[in-house]
């Protein structure tokens, strides 16, 4: 990703080495970015025989599970981070939690045919959600 300034005279801000951060969802959309760039660097193809890069399934969503699970954990148990922010309603995050099931949604880091990353998150994550479940403090109990 390059960024530039324009004004009075255009300036170059940053180059970043790597990819924007809804690439998981152009690639579950069926945009496989990173394998036409390979494409593109050691065969000089810049795109395939009968792919055009407007062919792509409408509708799907792409959600961060880990950030997700840990804001529904937080709902459920009605844990408030800061007293003055409302806390949504529990059905809100059932609602959230069902969501999750919709074959339209896909998952920033879990992919069926390579699992273990994803996995491997979950198992970082899994402290973060019991502590969140299993935080509850008296101020924080509806009375």
């Amino acid at each position: 990703m390059v960024e530039w300034k324009r004004g009075e005279r255009t300036e170059l801000m940053e180059i970043n080495g790597r990819v924007w951060g809804s690439l998981p969802l152009a690639t579950a959309s069926g945009i496989d970015f990173p394998a036409r760039l390979v494409r593109l660097l050691l065969e000089g193809e810049t795109e395939p025989a009968g792919d055009p890069l407007c062919r792509y399934r409408v509708g799907v969503r792409s959600r961060d599970l880990g950030r997700d699970l840990l804001w529904i954990g937080s709902v459920l148990s009605q844990v408030r981070r800061h007293a003055f922010l409302p806390l949504p309603a529990r059905r809100e995050a059932w609602r959230a939690l069902l969501q999750l099931f919709d074959p339209r949604v896909r998952t920033d880091g879990f992919m069926w045919d390579d699992p273990l990353p994803a996995l491997c998150s979950l198992r970082q994550l899994a402290p973060k959600l019991w502590r969140k479940l299993g935080s509850r403090r008296a101020e924080d109990v509806p009375a």
